[in-house]
Formats: C-alpha cells, sequence, structure tokens
C-alpha cells in the first residue's frame, strides 16, 4: 500500500477550494470582444480550440505571419533587466504557454497568452514548471520564505506553488494535523506535473527524511502520497498514469543508474542503444500519448560498440539519445537530424503519437527537431516549407512541448539580437 499522509493544506485551502472555475477557462468568451468583432478576419487562423480571438490575438497572428500555413512568434520578455525569456509548458489549447523572464527583480514565474502577452505570475523570484490541461493551474516555485527550514535549521532555497489565474502562489505544503515545530510535514519543493483539479506531482521534502528528495503526488483532496518505486515523475494523466525515472541499483564503477518508467513497468534503455555494464546511463520518460501505447524521453548510454562486454567497449562519454517506446515493440532511438555529436531528446508528444518533439544536434550545435512518423525534421525547414518569414534569423534549439492536437509547438531559441527568448508556433494544420 503507498504510504499516505493525510493532512491540512494550510497554504492550499484558497488555492484548491478557492479558485474560481470560470476565472482561468481559456475557451472563455474574450471579454474584449465584442459581438460585432467576433467573426475572424478571412487571413487569420482562428485559435486551436475554437473560441472567440481576442484583438490582440489577431494583431500577434497578424505581426507574426498570415500569408503561410503557420504562424510564429517570440514570446517577448519582462520590462526591466536583461532581456531573456524561456518556455516550460503550453496548455491543451495551446492558447497559454509557463516559463521564466527576467525583470528587474531576478528570474520570475510567467504566463503568456495572446491577449495579455507575457505577464509575471508573482511570489519574488522563481519559475513557472508546469500548467494543467485545462490550463486553469500553473505550478512552478519561487525562492523560500526566510521562516521556511529543513529540520537543521537551514533554509530552503525554493518551495513548490500553485497559482490559479491571477491569484497569489500558495505553497504546496502538507500541515500536520497534530501540530509539531516543523511547519509542514511534507513540502514540495519543485512541482513537474499539475493536473485540471489543482493536484501536482513533484520533487519535495518529507520532516525526518535528512533533506532526502522523494517523489510526492498531492491530490485535491488534501492528501500527500509518496509515488513507490520512482525517483521523478514528468508526465502525467487524470487517470493516475505517469511516466519519469528511478534509480537503479548502484554499480561498483560507475555509481547509480537511473531507468525510464511508467506506472505500469520499467522502460528501460533503446535496444539499438544498450547500456553496457557498468557504465552509469540514464534514461528518462517524459511524455505519452492519450492512448499510453507511445512513450518518449531521453537516454543518456554510451557510443554503440560491437564488444560482448565493458573491456571490450571501454568506459566514453555518454550521449543523449532521444526514444520511443511503443506497446507494439521494444524502446528504440529516435533518428537524428544529420550533422553533429549524434545528441538529442524528446520532451513531448501529440495526442495520437505520431509528432514528436525536442531537438537534435546539427553540424552547427542543437536545433529544434519535430519528428513525423519517426522522421526527424528540423522545425526551422518546417516553417521554411510554410512559408513564415518571421522565424528569419532566429536559431531555434528545442521544442518543449506541443498541444494534443499537435497544432502548437513551443520552445526556445535565440532570437535575432542574439537574446534567448522563447516562442510559439501554430499550425493551421496537423504535420
Amino acid at each position: 500500500m503507498i504510504p499516505k499522509f493525510s493532512y491540512f493544506l494550510s497554504a492550499l485551502v484558497l488555492g484548491i477550494f478557492g479558485c474560481d472555475e470560470s476565472a482561468f477557462h481559456e475557451d472563455a468568451p474574450d471579454p474584449f470582444l465584442s459581438e460585432n468583432d467576433a467573426a475572424t478576419p478571412p487571413n487569420v487562423v482562428q485559435a486551436v480550440d475554437q473560441a472567440p480571438l481576442g484583438v490582440s490575438e489577431i494583431a500577434w497572428i497578424k505581426r507574426s505571419d498570415n500569408q503561410g500555413s503557420a504562424v510564429f512568434a517570440g514570446l517577448g520578455d519582462l520590462s526591466g533587466g536583461e532581456f531573456a525569456s524561456g518556455v516550460t509548458g503550453v496548455s491543451a489549447s495551446g492558447r497559454v504557454v509557463v516559463g521564466w523572464s527576467v525583470s528587474e527583480a531576478g528570474r520570475q514565474a510567467v504566463r503568456w497568452t495572446p491577449r495579455d502577452g507575457l505577464v509575471s505570475l508573482g511570489g519574488g523570484a522563481g519559475q513557472a514548471t508546469a500548467i494543467s490541461p485545462n490550463g486553469r493551474w500553473i505550478a512552478g516555485f519561487v525562492e523560500s520564505p526566510e521562516s521556511i527550514t529543513d529540520i537543521y535549521g537551514s533554509e530552503f532555497a525554493t518551495v513548490g506553488v500553485v497559482w490559479c489565474r491571477d491569484d497569489a502562489p500558495e505553497i504546496l505544503g502538507g500541515y500536520p494535523s497534530d501540530g509539531g515545530i516543523f511547519p509542514w510535514e511534507v513540502l514540495l519543493i519543485e512541482p513537474k506535473v499539475v493536473l485540471n483539479d489543482g493536484s501536482v506531482y513533484g520533487t519535495g521534502i518529507q520532516y525526518g527524511a535528512y533533506g532526502d528528495a522523494i517523489p510526492l503526488y498531492m491530490d485535491a483532496e488534501d492528501e500527500f502520497e509518496i509515488v513507490p518505486g520512482a525517483s521523478e515523475i514528468l508526465a502525467a494523466d487524470a487517470a493516475g498514469f505517469y511516466v519519469g525515472t528511478r534509480y537503479a541499483e548502484p554499480r561498483s564503477q560507475a555509481g547509480f543508474r537511473s531507468v525510464a518508467l511508467s506506472s505500469e513497468a520499467d522502460l528501460g534503455y533503446p535496444v539499438d542503444a544498450p547500456c553496457v555494464e557498468p557504465h552509469e546511463c540514464g534514461s528518462v520518460g517524459r511524455g505519452f500519448s492519450r492512448d499510453r501505447a507511445i512513450v518518449v524521453g531521453t537516454s543518456s548510454v554510451p557510443p554503440p560498440c560491437n564488444g560482448p562486454d565493458f573491456e571490450s567497449c571501454p568506459q566514453e562519454p555518454l550521449s543523449d539519445t532521444a526514444f520511443i517506446d511503443s506497446a507494439t515493440e521494444p524502446m528504440l532511438r529516435l533518428a537524428d537530424v544529420e550533422g553533429g555529436d549524434e545528441a538529442s531528446g524528446a520532451f513531448s508528444v501529440d495526442a495520437a503519437g505520431r509528432v514528436i518533439v525536442g531537438f537534435g544536434t546539427t553540424s552547427e550545435g542543437p536545433r529544434a527537431v519535430v519528428w513525423v512518423d519517426r522522421i526527424p525534421r528540423l522545425l526551422e525547414d518546417i516553417l521554411a516549407v510554410a512559408g513564415v518569414d518571421s522565424a528569419s534569423g532566429w536559431i531555434l534549439q528545442d521544442v518543449i512541448a506541443i498541444s494534443p492536437d499537435g497544432r502548437t509547438l513551443v520552445g526556445n531559441g535565440i532570437n535575432p539580437d542574439g537574446q534567448v527568448e522563447g516562442f510559439r508556433v501554430v499550425l493551421r494544420r496537423p504535420l
């Protein structure tokens, strides 16, 4: 049985139960749009969820590109400080993007929508790490208040939080029902997944566990669970299926390994790029298709070697490789783009399991890659074929997430001014 801790969520009473459900529905009618404005101009792509477009969303699409079969634009940054922003996730409709940006106050958690642009979520220095499919909940971490310490009296650098729309962030901590000197019996440090009801998967600390990080699940009914057999959960659905990684047994010559897992089984390593013992290999599941038949992620394995053992396959630097694991065949490497150092990673997959996004490596370095039916394509080539001019001068480095319908992609790159900036791509037609 899963160890369970049923406590009052002192910081989340307002967050979970006080969040106005209608306030964060991104597909609600746009309050800035009058009845006469509801019709979308013929040269403007309609949003993925078919909700009416706000006037600034129409302006964003026009600024981006409205002649080809896709639109592209950088997401900008907060005012003040150096120009920098990054993307970590997107809602199911593709209309809410989360991540970070830099302001005069330092690195901040942010939300981007076509209507509002890039806005700070508040709470001080931090970062948004996940968004619920319905777009209502955003999870992340912020700089820890000085009053929160571990059992040794040392302050936590960050604490996990959730935001509901424009509400203040609420700390993800469970308060012990019998009191005690520690403010929270269980404290989430870095949320990784947030679901439509506000429940969260993440990495946290249990009081009395001597600071060891543990994988935790916090549901919307005030209960925490330690996720058995896992070390990190990176994607999950409402029915309890998840993927991530766990630490394997230590090896005498290489220390700890990690191995990709789902809630149903260990996934291992790609059969065409095995982990030759005793290398310190690693693999992690990062996304899965709606029917759970496809899991994608990244493994760190030695370069291919024909020898049968460690002596004939000396320990060389490990290389990252994107993988796909399906219900009908073992885990396999995803082909990288031509050139470079054969380094790649898969971060997300569409609902059908056909379109996978991540990065690959060319002779010029890491580049955003989209695998369509397992065939790698550079995102910059896809945009060029689509007739998109607004990506000219950008170095598109990765695609972090894709919407379930495969039409919205978000990622990170270097803009024409040499600045780190998140971007968003909307496709008029699926790939």
